[in-house]
């Protein structure tokens, strides 16, 4: 499994906030033709290649990343962190968000990160994933 390092505003792994739907072709990606409803005139279109990390595409550019395995802030490895380590690297959440069902037999919580563009989500008290998009520039 690859390591993907977040740099916040600019890339998750090799895979750059800038990038089209070319470049993340390029890198090995592919298209999943409607995962759960993102095509449906939305404009959204995610990319995966078994690597841990999904890129999801908003008018042919790359709007999110989500990393589900080996997601890295400087050197350490977000994923299995619990809160209290996570809030040691990452600092106070901008806001915690309430528990979700997110299947019928798992709920998560998800932390934002607004400044860095990350949201967080734990689930029985470990990082299971992170999803990070870039920050807009008219905040």
């Amino acid at each position: 499994m690859r390591i993907h390092r977040i740099i916040p505003n600019v890339s998750v792994g090799d895979v750059l906030f800038s990038s089209t739907e070319e470049g993340v072709l390029a890198l090995g990606y592919r298209h999943e033709e409607n995962s759960t409803g993102l095509d449906t005139g939305l404009g959204w279109k995610k990319y995966t290649k078994n690597d841990g990390l999904e890129c999801y595409l908003k008018d042919g550019k790359v709007a999110c990343l989500a990393c589900f395995a080996s997601c890295y802030w400087g050197e350490v490895d977000l994923i299995g962190k619990t809160p209290d380590e996570l809030i040691s690297i990452l600092g106070q959440p901008d806001e915690v968000g309430d528990q979700l069902w997110v299947d019928e037999d798992r709920q998560q919580t998800p932390f934002e990160y607004f400044s860095y563009g990350l949201q967080v989500w734990v689930e029985s008290d470990k990082v299971v994933s992170l999803f990070c998009d870039a920050v807009e520039d008219d905040r």
